[in-house]
């Protein structure tokens, strides 16, 4: 983007336009990949993937400590999490269980408070993709597991 994402004007700070652009864009393909991810789930992983591609770490550093900033950081934040949400989603419509299974943990692991990544986690489990946490196909899966932790965080619920 140049030297700063910021430009000083008379009025006060101004956005750089393709600091604008982007996050439209990628705002615009979380919003379309969502909205396809149960009728055109496979048109929901293209536009989840592309959208998450142009994550670049945590929004707006240069402008993270200012005020005005921060309900725009939570909300990318929230949007991204939700991106990556509605990622896995799509990809279990598509029937990608097993390769489904170690980014729902590792997305429980960072977030145990976060129910919906546990919550897809439970869905795999009810539909026999997976056991009791820890256990697959009649033997245990050494990855599985965070679940019923992230559950014990939640107040023991499973969802």
């Amino acid at each position: 983007y140049g030297e700063s994402i910021l430009a000083t004007t008379d009025a006060g700070y101004r956005l750089d336009p393709a600091v604008v652009r982007d996050v439209d864009e990628f705002t615009d393909l979380v919003a379309a990949g969502r909205g396809a991810t149960t009728t055109a789930p496979d048109q929901a992983v293209a536009d989840l993937r592309r959208a998450l591609e142009m994550w670049r770490g945590r929004p707006y550093t240069e402008a993270e400590d200012a005020a005005f900033a921060q309900p725009e950081i939570r909300r990318l934040e929230e949007v991204r999490a939700l991106a990556d949400e509605s990622l896995l989603a799509a990809r279990l419509q598509l029937g990608e269980h097993e390769e489904v299974i170690a980014d729902l943990e590792r997305a429980v692991a960072a977030d145990p408070l976060r129910v919906r990544a546990a919550a897809g986690r439970s869905r795999l489990e009810r539909r026999g993709h997976v056991g009791a946490p820890g256990e697959r196909a009649g033997g245990r899966h050494p990855r599985l597991g965070a679940h019923r932790s992230a559950a014990s965080h939640r107040g023991g619920r499973s969802e």
